[in-house]
C-alpha cells in the first residue's frame, strides 16, 4: 500500500516544464516540508525529478489580503537555475 506522500511524488514523474533560462525540460519539482521518505521518493530523487526544498516555506501577503508562497516550485537539472 502506498503512502500518500507516494502519489504525491508520482504524480510528477511525467511533468515536462520547461526552464525559462534555458529552455531545457529536465526539470524537477521541489518539495518542501518534511515528506515520507520511501523507496518511491527515492527513485524520484535520483532520476532528478524531485529535490528537496527544505523545512522552510516562505510566504508573503499578496494585494488582496491572501498568504502566498513566494519559494520556487522547480528545479533546472540543466542549468542549475530554480523557477
Amino acid at each position: 500500500m502506498n503512502k500518500p506522500e507516494d502519489d504525491e511524488v508520482s504524480k510528477f514523474e511525467n511533468d515536462e516544464v520547461k526552464c525559462p533560462y534555458c529552455g531545457s525540460t529536465d526539470t524537477a519539482r521541489i518539495l518542501y516540508g518534511k515528506p515520507f521518505f520511501s523507496d518511491e521518493l527515492q527513485k524520484q530523487l535520483d532520476s532528478g525529478k524531485v529535490r528537496l526544498g527544505g523545512c522552510c516555506i516562505h510566504v508573503a501577503e499578496a494585494e488582496d489580503g491572501t498568504m502566498v508562497r513566494t519559494d520556487p516550485e522547480r528545479y533546472c537539472n540543466h542549468c542549475g537555475k530554480e523557477f
